[in-house]
């Protein structure tokens, strides 16, 4: 049997796509600034839509994708007022959905959708804790696409965004109840 170079090369880039990503990902969830939160991962679903790509996984490729636009313009339009927050959410949802039909592949398919939409959601409308709890109910619904696709650095990322929300959502919980005097703290009330 030949050696092919070309799928060591593959998966090569896959796996150091994915741990670049990974570390991205884990630090945006760990700092307490959801601006942070936001262009961090937004920079490592770039990273992942390479990995996704690479392991064959279009739909989460595509998702991911979405994902780098997405959190952009939740950093730019997150504020509450108006109607360009409802209007954004529910475009990048329809787009969500508009990959998921255009590269569907059954059950991976389903849990990524599910993901996007909550993501959307969450980036749009949430803050502090609640967005962090909300990226551990994302990590369990993208947890069925990197056992599908047998991806371990998916896996680990999972596990570890799992626990890096986790522990966000639990600092800046605690946060909250403590007293702050500094305006300007992320938790301020």
């Amino acid at each position: 049997m030949p050696f092919d170079l070309s799928a060591v090369a593959s998966a090569g880039f896959a796996h150091a796509t994915g741990g670049v990503a990974l570390a991205l990902t884990v630090s945006g969830l760990v700092h307490a600034s959801d601006q942070a939160l936001r262009w961090r991962t937004g920079l490592a679903a770039v990273l992942w839509a390479c990995h996704n790509a690479a392991i064959g996984a279009e739909t989460a490729a595509a998702v991911n994708l979405l994902t780098v636009v997405r959190q952009g313009t939740s950093m730019v339009f997150h504020e509450p007022g108006g109607r360009t927050r409802p209007v954004l959410c529910g475009t990048f949802i329809t787009l969500a959905v508009v990959l998921a039909v255009l590269t569907w592949d059954g059950v991976p398919t389903v849990a990524v959708l599910l993901a996007s939409m909550l993501t959307s959601y969450a980036m749009f409308y949430l803050r502090g804790h609640r967005l962090r709890t909300a990226m551990c109910v994302v990590s369990a619904l993208w947890l069925c696409n990197a056992l599908i696709h047998q991806s371990v650095e998916q896996v680990l990322s999972i596990a570890a965004t799992a626990m890096a929300s986790g522990y966000g959502a639990w600092r800046l919980k605690r946060q909250a109840r403590l007293p702050i005097s500094d305006p300007s703290h992320p938790t301020h009330p």
